[in-house]
């Protein structure tokens, strides 16, 4: 394993700039970055005035683990600063601009936004930071979209976490980035031109096209449910998902079906791929092929709004593809550690993101638990074979996310191999006649004979998720565990089922030191 981890120089990065964010997060200590910056710079120079001799090559450890902790530890506070601001105590007007599509609420609309200007007494300053803005609902305010520009006169305050609010989720706009949050009524804001200024950014243009394309969607498949659950597998938008429709998902494990992520971004990968499989592996099909399909990669990644959980999982497909180019091993734990570096490097706060942690947590599990659960049974029949690599893939995520799942949401499907069993096909066969159905409807108008196996399929998984639900004990609900319950448990599932294959007695004395911290720690 040790061997292992040395080959994996990615692995062994991320965990100084993971050290850095977490201690930058949690713990205030003055000059520690400082120190610890000289600290490996000093190790790096007295590594090279020690003429790089072999028996000295720890020195250069100690300096990049010092220089990345300090480096990510400051990036950490400077995103920090942004969420801070010393905003007026009363009313002035504002230029902003709506980041995302205005989600409705009870009384108001809620839209995320950038502050660009203030125009107070000294006239108009110069303002960069995020805030949540409630306009009050009306027909006006419905219709704005993302890219939109506002002038709102309101009075901007901190948000205080609600009393009802979990702990784990109190801290939830200082992780989004956003210093403060304000209302403004029907009078007290106006829709205004573009600023030659500013440039619309490329996210405000993929979230334009997607608009577009829901309504080409919502023409193909006109009942709503079907619609909400077709609109969900193919952008991620779960906007029009009712609560019981969401609750079903929930209950049996099948929600992240309906978040653009690394599923539906590897069932697309695979089918762009399965043609070029015909013309063999030589190094340059293998180069020409990811030169064609990761383009295609983003391309779907852009129609989908360029959502944080699809740009994360086409990243990493794009790392994949890169070491595939290079003849390096594919699909290994450093691929995915390059894809978080990067990805934490671009915003150290996405590590406190819970899609982050889900997302990334699953992968790794599945790369280092599914082999193992692999071994557990062979066989050459084709359809058993692929019905048991389901069910170890499954397992292995559900092992990988269970912590996080009772943590953040304090329950567990028990019905989850079920669920992926059933859903994980059918999403499959709907992501890609979704994509055909939307190509063709640019082209011809498609006749409602035409439609009918899409929404059949469409139905058929609303039927099955709500038939699942009916199951008893399908969910166990009401579950509390803290961060340290979370860590035992991702060990105590690690060494469990490394003692189940390999029988060795360490195991079992690590699963008894586990369960005895557990309950000292609980008493």
């Amino acid at each position: 394993m040790y061997k292992t981890f040395l080959r994996m120089p990615f692995l062994r990065l991320i965990l100084p700039c993971v050290a850095g964010i977490v201690t930058s997060y949690y713990i205030d200590v003055p000059y520690l970055y400082l120190t610890t910056f000289i600290l490996g710079l000093g190790a790096f120079v007295s590594f090279y005035l020690l003429k790089r001799q072999f028996a000295y090559r720890y020195l250069s450890g100690i300096g990049i683990n010092c220089l990345l902790f300090a480096f990510f530890g400051m990036l950490t506070l400077s995103s920090l600063a942004k969420t801070e601001w010393n905003y007026p105590p009363q009313s002035y007007r504002y230029k902003v601009k709506i980041l995302e599509d205005p989600v409705p609420k009870a009384r108001s609309n809620r839209c995320n936004i950038q502050i660009y200007s203030i125009e107070t007494e000294k006239g108009e300053e110069k303002v960069n930071r995020k805030a949540i803005l409630y306009l009050a609902q009306d027909s006006l305010s419905g219709n704005l979209i993302a890219g939109d520009y506002l002038c709102v006169k309101t009075k901007f305050k901190k948000q205080e976490p609600s009393p009802n609010q979990l702990p784990q989720y109190a801290n939830y706009q200082k992780i989004k980035g956003y210093a403060c949050s304000g209302y403004a009524a029907s009078n007290n804001w106006e829709l205004i031109t573009l600023p030659h200024s500013y440039i619309p950014d490329i996210q405000s243009k993929a979230l334009h096209f997607r608009r577009h394309l829901l309504q080409l969607l919502e023409q193909i498949v006109p009942d709503k449910r079907q619609f909400s659950i077709a609109s969900g597998i193919l952008f991620g938008d779960k906007s029009s998902v009712d609560n019981d429709l969401r609750t079903a998902l929930s209950i049996t494990g099948g929600a992240h079906v309906l978040a653009v992520s690394g599923l539906h971004v590897g069932i697309l990968y695979g089918a762009l791929l399965f043609p070029f499989g015909f013309f063999g592996n030589s190094k340059k099909n293998k180069c020409l092929r990811q030169l064609i399909v990761l383009p295609a990669m983003w391309i779907f990644a852009f129609i989908t709004g360029l959502t944080p959980s699809v740009v994360r999982a086409t990243t990493m497909l794009s790392f994949y593809g890169l070491a595939e180019i290079a003849g390096k091993k594919t699909f290994s734990l450093n691929i995915v550690s390059a894809t978080a570096f990067f990805m934490l490097l671009y915003n150290p706060m996405y590590l406190f993101d819970i899609g982050f942690q889900l997302s990334f947590s699953a992968v790794a599990t599945i790369i280092s638990i599914n082999p193992l659960l692999q071994k557990l049974y062979y066989t050459n029949n084709y359809i058993i074979r692929y019905i048991w690599n389901s069910i170890t893939i499954s397992t292995a995520a559900q092992i990988g996310t269970m912590p996080l799942t009772i943590y953040y949401f304090n329950q567990f499907p028990v019905v989850f191999l079920l669920t992926n069993l059933f859903v994980i096909p059918l999403v499959g066969i709907l992501l890609t006649m979704l994509l055909i159905y939307l190509v063709l409807s640019h082209i011809v108008i498609l006749p409602e004979f035409m439609t009918y196996p899409l929404r059949a399929l469409l139905q058929l998984f609303i039927s099955g998720v709500e038939l699942i639900t009916k199951i008893p004990y399908a969910c166990i609900s009401d579950l509390q565990l803290d961060i340290s319950g979370s860590i035992s448990l991702y060990l105590a599932s690690f060494w469990l089922i490394k003692l189940f294959i390999h029988k060795k007695i360490l195991f079992a004395y690590l699963l008894s030191l586990l369960a005895l911290f557990q309950v000292i720690h609980y008493l």
